[in-house]
Order: C-alpha cells, then structure tokens, then sequence
C-alpha cells in the first residue's frame, strides 16, 4: 500500500554517508580541510589517533605539593618556626634538551633556538657544556689567592666635582635632550 511504495522509493534513492566532521566543522573554527587530514591520519593508525603523552599524574603531583608546601609556609610564618626547604625543581619531560647549551625548551621553541644554538656553537667554537657537578666549575679564589684592589690616581680633569654636567657660559644657552631652547 502507501508505505510500501514510499520504502521502495527510498531504498531506490543513493542517500549520502552522514559527515559528522563537516558538521563539527561547521560549529567551530577549525576548518574542514583540517578535519579532513586529521581522519586520514585517524585511518592511516588503524583507527586509533595517536595522542602524546600529557605526563598528567606527575603534574598533578607536583601541583598538589606545592599546594601543601605553601600551606606549610603559611603555617610556619603563623607560628613563628623554621621555613620548610624550598621545592626542588620540576623536570618537564615535554621538554626538548639542547645538545648546545644544555638548555631545555618546549617542542616549538626548540625548533627554533637549537639551529641557531648550533650555528652559534659552531662560530665560536666552544664545546657543549657539560652538566655534571662541580666537575666543570672552577672553585673560586680563596681569600689568600685573590689580590687587592691598588688605588689610581686621577688628575684633575678626572676628579668628580659637583656637577656632572659641563659648565656654560651664563649667555649661552643650554641644550637638553628634549630640543633646543
């Protein structure tokens, strides 16, 4: 009856597959071309799209003791006693390290500052550091080592006076930097 005919007319009709990228598409500013590439590349990985790793545990560690370590801080300033230690340091294993310098950088950055941190290494010559303690520093110079300052004498073009500012005859008059008056 009807319904038949109207099924028969449908199935006969070659509909479309529905795009959802076109549509997530539509709604943002990502552009079509963008979503497209990133379907191939979600086809060319078997389905699955690789994501990097966030590192987000070891972040959120991180925040979390230095929320407890200002709340100690905080204690210690009410209270009147010892500070705790300072936090140590974050290593961020997003982070690319310059094989120049020994310098880490984000991934963009790196890009970036390593080639010309190369071009820079190989004009001046200087070998890369290397980050291994008290190794490479120099100690510094005991008390006996080190030598005293010996006084100059300045002759009387050399000597401060008053003013810095070079005298002037009263008729002249002065130029600032702003113009000339």
């Amino acid at each position: 009856t009807k319904h038949e005919q109207a099924c028969k007319k449908i199935q006969k009709l070659n509909r479309k597959p529905f795009d959802s990228g076109k549509q997530r598409a539509a709604g943002s500013d990502i552009t079509l071309n963008a979503v497209r590439k990133a379907q191939k590349e979600k086809e060319k990985y078997g389905g699955t799209f690789p994501r990097p790793k966030t590192h987000w545990k070891q972040r959120h560690e991180e925040f979390l003791g230095a929320v407890v370590g200002a709340k100690d801080v905080e204690r210690a300033l009410k209270t009147g006693g010892p500070l705790p230690p300072p936090p140590k340091s974050s290593y961020n294993p997003d982070y690319v390290k310059c094989d120049y310098c020994g310098r880490n950088f984000n991934q963009r950055a790196a890009e970036r500052h390593i080639p010309f941190c190369r071009e820079q290494n190989a004009r001046t010559g200087k070998a890369p550091p290397t980050r291994s303690p008290k190794t490479s520093q120099k100690a510094p110079p005991t008390r006996s080592q080190s030598q005293p300052r010996t006084p100059t004498s300045r002759s009387p073009s050399q000597s401060r006076s008053g003013s810095r500012r070079p005298s002037t005859k009263a008729n002249e008059p002065v130029q600032t930097g702003y113009g000339r008056s």
